[in-house]
């Protein structure tokens, strides 16, 4: 594959050197074909396990590791899928039952299973784990105020975004029809009233209490025309299919709004408190499926892809008070390389 990648650049370096191009251009071109044969094209995980093989023993590896076959990890996962659910269901039967029970509370979800593996796969694209794993229990175990949690910023940010986006647009069409007497008259004022409740959302939004915004989303009714238009009235029809879009975009984003501002600052608090114990289960249950997952696998000197990424980044930087330090290693393998380019890199991850 990568062979033939190598030579689909070579065709295309020495097609353009072919071309009549500047000196400059062609002189760069020149030094990228003498260096292709040296580049090293490969996937990631290729680079990892290269990486891995010159140092096992510093990662006290058996020279022998094996990549697990997919077939195989399958089997593993369901396996400690099975025992994960069956040990809870022993040992903390009440608490894992009420959490299973409110797990199938969401329809998107399928079961505690294929959460418990959900949260295991997400946290391999991530290069620190444990700490988004502590972050997210501090979101509910520390909650102090809506607007000082991690999603209640971003509903607030969301929802400034949308009441901004709609105030812009019934401004813009307010102004459109000001020279339009009739749609001005009868369509004007009542956009001018959803326009001014946006602007004050953005207010409430910037510096008001997380309650009294609340309050005032629930307050807002959707625009009636107060005037209907006659079949004597002339007015341009483009102009008035702007003003219902206008007043359309307006409604959505009032009912999206009202949507997601359902619960006061008191009741948030509760809830956040309520869910704690369950979420510190949730993460307890999915380190205990990885554990039995790497003993699995450790057994057979196998590793998955996951693997070889964070071990590689293990041989390659050190995490001190959640700071990144570059190990030698890493120092001596970035001077190895002058440029490097991605391919497919909307597929990339954190990690």
């Amino acid at each position: 594959r990568f062979t033939t990648r190598r030579s689909r650049i070579s065709a295309a370096l020495n097609e353009k050197l072919s071309q009549d191009i500047s000196p400059v251009l062609k002189r760069h071109l020149r030094e990228q074909a003498v260096l292709l044969p040296k580049a090293d094209i490969c996937t990631v995980d290729s680079f990892c396990k290269n990486i891995i093989s010159d140092n096992f023993d510093v990662l006290s590896l058996p020279p022998d590791f094996k990549i697990i076959p997919d077939p195989q990890i399958a089997i593993m996962k369901e396996q400690a899928l099975t025992d994960t659910v069956e040990y809870f269901l022993s040992v903390k039967k009440t608490e894992f039952s009420s959490l299973m029970k409110l797990l199938a509370t969401d329809s998107r979800l399928e079961n505690i299973r294929s959460v418990i593996s959900l949260i295991h796969d997400y946290m391999l694209t991530l290069p620190f784990p444990e700490e988004w794993r502590e972050d997210c229990i501090a979101m509910y175990r520390n909650f102090d105020s809506v607007a000082g949690s991690p999603w209640g910023q971003w509903i607030l940010q969301s929802l400034y975004s949308r009441f901004n986006s709609t105030a812009d647009l019934l401004q813009a069409v307010i102004q459109e029809i000001s020279a339009d007497e009739v749609l001005s008259q009868k369509r004007g004022g009542d956009l001018k009233e959803g326009l001014n409740f946006c602007l004050e959302m953005l207010d409430l939004i910037q510096g008001s209490s997380y309650d009294l915004i609340c309050s005032k989303v629930q307050e807002c009714q959707k625009i009636k025309w107060s005037k209907n238009l006659s079949k004597n009235d002339i007015y341009d029809p483009l102009l008035q299919e702007k003003t219902e879009r206008a007043r359309e975009k307006y409604h959505k984003t009032v009912e999206k709004a009202k949507k997601n501002l359902l619960f006061s600052e008191k009741d948030c608090k509760r809830v956040a408190k309520e869910l704690t114990p369950f979420i510190e289960l949730l993460f307890e249950a999915t380190e205990y499926y990885s554990e039995l997952l790497r003993e699995a696998k450790s057994e057979k000197n196998y590793l998955d892809f996951a693997d070889i990424e964070h071990l590689t980044l293990k041989l390659l930087a050190v995490r001190e008070n959640r700071q990144t330090i570059l190990t030698p290693l890493s120092l001596t393998v970035s001077q190895s390389f002058k440029e490097v380019l991605v391919d497919e890199y909307q597929d990339t991850n954190e990690l």
